[in-house]
């Protein structure tokens, strides 16, 4: 009898397996009241739905510490993992169960463009710690 080598490969850090979450990406805008009326008011628009790993983070000096899901700590940001796409920007934003998340940065960790890294903030979190 045979024993089977795990799937993953060792030097791949995202699977599309890993990608488990149904996330909308889109673009946060403020719509204004009226004519001659101050204040307006804040619309999510969907630009498209997509599948994404979801982690939570924590940045330190520059560095980042990922936890696992269970050791949260009150900083704490997310991390969207999600296929490759080239018109994800800071300008969009991205809403996952009921929560809207300004887009802090993008980046692409392999030069495959195989998948997409969105470091994200609950909106409204200017100093990051909003869920204290």
């Amino acid at each position: 009898m045979s024993v089977r080598a795990t799937s993953r490969r060792r030097h791949v850090k995202h699977q599309i397996g890993d990608l488990r979450e149904r996330i909308e990406v889109g673009e946060n805008r403020l719509r204004p009241s009226g004519f001659n009326q101050a204040g307006g008011k804040r619309v999510f628009t969907k630009s498209y739905d997509a599948w994404a790993k979801v982690e939570t983070t924590q940045f330190i000096g520059g560095g980042e510490v990922r936890f696992n899901g269970v050791n949260i700590a009150s900083s704490g940001s997310h991390v969207f993992t999600l296929r490759y796409r080239e018109d994800l920007d800071t300008e969009s934003w991205i809403r996952w169960r009921g929560e809207a998340y300004r887009i802090d940065l993008v980046r692409h960790p392999d030069e495959r463009n195989e998948f997409t890294e969105a470091f994200a903030f609950l909106e409204g979190d200017q100093n990051r710690k909003a869920n204290t």
